[in-house]
């Protein structure tokens, strides 16, 4: 299938079990260190069913996604849109977010010189994308099948040398250890059920490894942001 395809089929996945349970605890912690910082009018690139939107309803949220179905389920305001062409007048936002979108789009720097473009002048980019290791490699080997992915479907083993191309000042962070495949996929494989009570000491023992430098680098993923 291509990814729109596989997109417009995940969406009440994303919605009845992804965005669940722990599986929303989990990428709400995610989403909340990716905002901080955040402010002014934000653009949600690949915005989906709009969980940032729903978990900040208070802010000036903007949001594009290449499918139809997962934009049913937005409440906020969003319009149908690539990330290559994205609909808006240069310098017209404060800040993006674009949390686990460019990893799907085969023209990733045509999508970064896009985000770019809309960006004000000081504006602040932060996206949280997949990260390329033995660890990661090995265990998407065993989970990434059947009707969830397309035939792009990537992992990047240097983000931050391309960033650097596009903005400044970055901070880079390498997340998700445990935690990542035990809680970050449950419309995949649903561990939750089974660990429940294992949540916290996955957490602590994620953001203990994040600190350890060649250690880190075994992230399944990473988070950058920076300005432009």
């Amino acid at each position: 299938m291509s990814e729109i395809e596989v997109q417009d089929h995940v969406a009440d996945y994303y919605v009845n079990k992804r965005y669940k349970g722990l599986g929303l605890k989990y990428h709400s912690r995610i989403i909340k260190e990716m905002m901080r910082g955040i402010d002014g009018k934000i653009l949600d690139v690949g915005c989906g069913v709009g969980i940032i939107g729903d978990l900040y309803p208070d802010r000036d949220i903007y949001g594009i996604d290449v499918s139809t179905r997962m934009l049913d389920h937005n409440k906020g305001k969003c319009w149908v849109a690539s990330a290559t062409d994205i609909p808006f007048d240069n310098d017209f936002f404060d800040s993006v977010v674009c949390r686990s979108v460019l990893h799907h789009i085969p023209e990733t720097e045509k999508a970064l010189r896009e985000i770019k473009r809309i960006l004000k002048p000081g504006g602040k980019f932060v996206c949280w994308e997949t990260n390329k290791s033995w660890l990661a490699t090995l265990v998407r080997r065993h989970t990434q099948h059947g009707d969830h992915f397309s035939e792009f479907h990537s992992s990047f083993s240097d983000l931050p040398s391309l960033i650097r191309h596009y903005f400044f000042n970055l901070v880079v962070k390498y997340q998700g250890f445990v935690g990542y495949p035990l809680y970050g996929f449950p419309d995949i494989c649903d561990f939750s059920g089974h660990i429940p009570s294992f949540y916290k000491p996955c957490m602590f023992l994620d953001e203990c490894f994040s600190r350890m430098p060649l250690i880190n680098k075994l992230a399944f993923a990473i988070m950058i942001k920076g300005e432009k």
